[in-house]
């Protein structure tokens, strides 16, 4: 197997292969098997790379946040319409790794669960940032994603979710 996991094919049929994935999890309700058989199907998904593009991360964009102002009390919540997106590039599935590239570059954590991919990054200040991307909720935006900011150490508590779409680049 190629120690660089990239991603050459279609979305569709990496939507295809989740969908029988998750229909062999309905089946068998194994989620540590079916777990494992989604990393080996991921990590061996190919075509010919004369036909297709080479796939080598995702670009999100996340068009609404909700974050709470906790300067008070009780937190209130606050959503908003916005503009914020970044690039996961360089990930690999074997070693676990992959990089944010956006305003600056982060190192990731990647977990595989199943029908999800985790990016997880932590910030000089100790506070984490997760990005979820559901590989089998697939609209024509991409694939649905959630990033989870848990900021603070600075002053109040600053939590936010943003709400988007990542796509194969």
């Amino acid at each position: 197997m190629n120690e660089d996991l990239t991603f050459q094919g279609d979305t569709g049929g990496l939507v295809s292969l989740m969908n029988t994935m998750r229909n062999i999890a309905s089946l068998y309700r194994g989620a540590f098997i079916v777990s494992i058989l989604l990393t080996l199907l991921l990590g061996s998904v190919a075509c010919d790379g004369s036909a297709q593009e080479r796939r080598s991360g995702l670009a999100c964009a996340f068009p609404v946040v909700a974050q709470a102002d906790w300067t008070d009390d009780a937190p209130k919540p606050v959503v908003k319409e916005q503009a914020f997106a970044y690039d996961i590039e360089n990930i690999d599935l074997n070693r676990g790794r992959a990089t944010a590239v956006g305003t600056v570059s982060a190192p990731l954590t990647v977990t595989v669960g199943n029908g999800l991919f985790n990016f997880v990054e932590t910030t000089p200040i100790g506070a984490t940032v997760v990005t979820t991307v559901f590989l089998n909720s697939v609209t024509g935006r991409g694939f649905k994603a959630v990033q989870s900011r848990h900021l603070g150490g600075v002053g109040e508590p600053f939590p936010s979710q943003n709400y988007g779409f990542c796509h194969w680049e």
